[in-house]
């Protein structure tokens, strides 16, 4: 994937101080073609795509419970034994990127792509970090939880496999 070339590049270099944003498409294994009309799902991000490419499938397999159109698309490549394929867009560097995901999700609308995107975009929190006194605070409160039985099952047989 990363010998492939960017489908779309920024219209200015980066400056120093801009954090890059990556806008990637998630695509169907079994379509070949990646232009965007084959786009199953469009997302931004500021770190490395195969990295949030891991994290679309372990939110697949760990999210049971909850039903999303682009969580059950990715639990049906899986049930298949595949994978998405995950392939960078575009970049763009400074502090605007939700109106730049908006602007591919438009996009790739406008052409007949079949989106799994729940929303129009622009929603997301990428680049956020948490803090360490709010890593030490959750760790505190988290501490010592006692599961029943029932949920020590369901967390056992939902981690099975992997």
């Amino acid at each position: 994937m990363n010998d492939e070339k960017v489908i779309g590049v920024a219209e200015r270099p980066p400056d120093k101080n801009d954090r890059t944003w990556i806008v990637y498409g998630l695509f169907d294994p079994k379509v070949v073609d990646t232009n965007m009309i084959h786009a199953r799902y469009i997302g931004v991000t500021s770190g490395s795509i195969k990295y949030r490419l891991s994290n679309h499938i372990s939110e697949a397999r760990r999210m049971v419970s909850v039903n999303t159109h682009r969580l059950n698309w990715v639990r049906s490549l899986l049930c298949n034994g595949v994978e998405p394929i995950i392939k960078e867009i575009n970049r763009m560097y400074g502090h605007d990127w939700a109106e730049f995901e908006r602007r591919h999700i438009r996009e790739a609308r406008s052409v007949g792509a079949r989106l799994t995107n729940a929303t129009d975009g622009g929603e997301g929190m990428p680049g956020h970090v948490t803090s360490e006194e709010t890593k030490r605070k959750l760790s505190e409160a988290l501490k010592g939880r006692q599961f029943s039985e029932e949920t020590r099952r369901k967390l056992r047989d939902a981690n099975r496999g992997r």
